[in-house]
């Protein structure tokens, strides 16, 4: 062989081994992956079906939505985060990224659905664990990195806006 075909061989196999550590970075990360995108049309299933308290699942609906567009472009554009998918505390900030899906999945599966305040589900309680949430989320992100389009103060803004609804909610029910 001659020292161009060597070369040209060499880097041929060093492109299939770039791709292959890609590819091997990114599919322990897939599944996860998946698992966040299924959480969130899940989300976004229950506030379509819900009958009551659209206005707060709405404060929830916006984040997901964005989350959604972030997995998406995670997932199209692997190699790019080759470096990233590499990481467990990358890895790690994505499973806890989930586990606070999984949080607001319960939460506004149980709001969504709730006519009027009982005991169970004080005014308060509520209130406290929609920005406990609400604060996890937006947190989550920032630790993945991924770009908000909204304004985190505009976000808070319509947040407050909430809480009066709920408190109102509480006098009338």
């Amino acid at each position: 062989m001659s020292e161009e075909q060597n070369v040209v061989a060499e880097t041929i196999k060093d492109t299939f081994k770039n791709v292959a550590k890609i590819a091997d970075a990114a599919s322990s990360f897939i599944p996860v992956l998946d698992a966040i995108a299924k959480l969130i049309n899940e989300i976004v299933g229950i506030y379509e079906k819900s009958e009551f308290n659209k206005n707060m699942c709405s404060r929830f609906l916006d984040r997901v939505l964005m989350a959604e567009c972030e997995i998406k472009r995670l997932k199209l554009i692997k190699k790019q985060y080759e470096g990233k998918f590499q990481e467990q505390e990358y890895y790690d900030s994505l499973q806890k990224f989930k586990t606070t899906l999984e949080k607001i999945k319960r939460f506004v599966d149980e709001f969504s659905n709730m006519k009027s305040i009982n005991k169970a589900f004080r005014a308060s309680d509520i209130k406290e664990k929609f920005e406990s949430l609400a604060e996890e989320f937006d947190t989550a992100m920032r630790h993945l990195n991924f770009s908000m389009t909204i304004d985190f103060e505009e976000q808070r803004k319509l947040d407050r806006t909430l809480e009066v609804k709920i408190l109102m909610f509480k006098i009338y029910y």
